[in-house]
């Protein structure tokens, strides 16, 4: 018997059906509109008006042109772009300053100069011993670097008069080819120090180095050979000193006064050496002369200083040699030279912000370091 209701029911199949295409229907639905070349229709709603622009077609708007002192892909013309990030101002350029050091990764350039120039100092002591011997008692060269202690750790300077008298008993008192084969054989040895200041001052001034391996040498080795001069007239300076005071008639008076006097005539003996190395050791094109910058004097101030603390700390709070027992010396010394990288190639990192600045505001004439490219 059939039942009523069963005849207008759909059946299984019919059902089947229905669902599928139900569900085509909605995907039919949520599918995206399609255009004419097949693609989705956009939303325009949901799309920027810069996607529309975008569309049209390629701007008709001019390139906009590079900013001054901005970093390039192509060019150099201010690398870090910090004179473009900062305002300008004392605290501008000390923020400035500091991003270099960082980006730049002044601590361990520094570490790479104070190592080389570690490795040269011994022969540069040993020209300065055998130059001296021409003229006076090599000895005396040891005894005017203690008048410089204050300046360094007792640990480091012990290591440098012991290696100075040693060299003094083998220094010949007269002129001849196997003293100055000698002499030019440490001055050689000395210039690797001189190199990887060159180096850093690269770095820290954002130059590419342009100078062939000749030119490098030669400068180099004139670098060394007026570092030793140098510091033969700054040591010898202070033993001038109580001579003078004997052919004066109130010597005894002037004493304490010209001991004062000792520090601004050494700052300035740091600050021309700051001067000549910031001009003749970077890579720099049409560089002109200045005895001072903000860089040098700044960098005068903060060796000078950070010297005294740090031969202070050691000599009261260190205590390397129980640490590294024999080779106590030898860290502090490289310590010390770490210290005073990070104080020069933070001059340096002062005075190529000042020049970044003053190009970026098309003045050259308002460069301020020594190096400073004229136009």
């Amino acid at each position: 018997m059939n039942d009523p209701i069963s005849k207008g029911t759909p059946s299984g199949s019919a059902w089947t059906a229905a669902a599928v295409l139900g569900f085509a229907l909605v995907g039919a639905l949520r599918r995206p509109q399609l255009t004419a070349t097949g693609g989705p229709a956009a939303d325009r709603s949901a799309t920027p008006r810069r996607s529309v622009a975008a569309a049209q077609g390629p701007s008709q708007e001019a390139p906009k042109a590079p900013v001054a002192g901005k970093a390039t892909d192509s060019g150099k013309a201010g690398t870090s772009g910090t004179a473009t990030k900062h305002p300008p101002g004392f605290l501008g350029i000390a923020r400035a300053v500091f991003d270099r050091f960082g980006n730049d990764n002044i601590s361990l350039v520094a570490a790479g100069v104070a190592f080389y120039v570690m490795l040269s100092i011994f022969p540069a002591l040993a020209a300065l011993v055998s130059l001296y011997a021409l003229v006076g008692n090599p000895d005396d060269v040891a005894n005017r670097i203690q008048d410089y202690s204050y300046l360094l750790p007792p640990a480091a300077l012990k290591l440098i008069i012991d290696g100075l008298h040693n060299f003094a008993k083998t220094a010949g008192s007269t002129l001849t080819w196997a003293l100055g084969t000698s002499v030019l054989l440490a001055l050689w040895s000395a210039r690797n120090g001189i190199s990887s200041v060159m180096t850093g001052l690269n770095i820290a001034y954002e130059e590419v180095e342009t100078r062939s391996f000749v030119v490098q040498t030669v400068m180099a080795l004139g670098l060394t050979l007026g570092a030793i001069l140098f510091a033969a007239v700054a040591i010898f300076a202070v033993a001038i000193i109580p001579i003078i005071l004997n052919f004066l008639p109130y010597g005894s008076v002037l004493g304490p006064l010209l001991d004062i006097a000792r520090w601004p005539v050494l700052a300035v003996f740091v600050a021309l050496g700051f001067a000549v190395i910031y001009r003749y050791g970077p890579s720099r094109e049409n560089a002109s002369w200045r005895w001072i910058t903000w860089g040098s004097g700044i960098a005068t101030v903060l060796w000078l200083v950070g010297s005294v603390v740090f031969s202070v700390y050691v000599s009261k709070f260190g205590s390397y040699d129980a640490t590294y027992g024999a080779l106590g010396a030898v860290v502090v010394l490289l310590l010390w030279l770490w210290v005073s990288a990070i104080v020069l190639l933070v001059g340096a990192e002062i005075d190529g912000e000042l020049d970044q600045r003053a190009s970026a505001a098309g003045d050259p004439l308002a460069a301020v370091p020594a190096g400073a490219p004229r136009s």
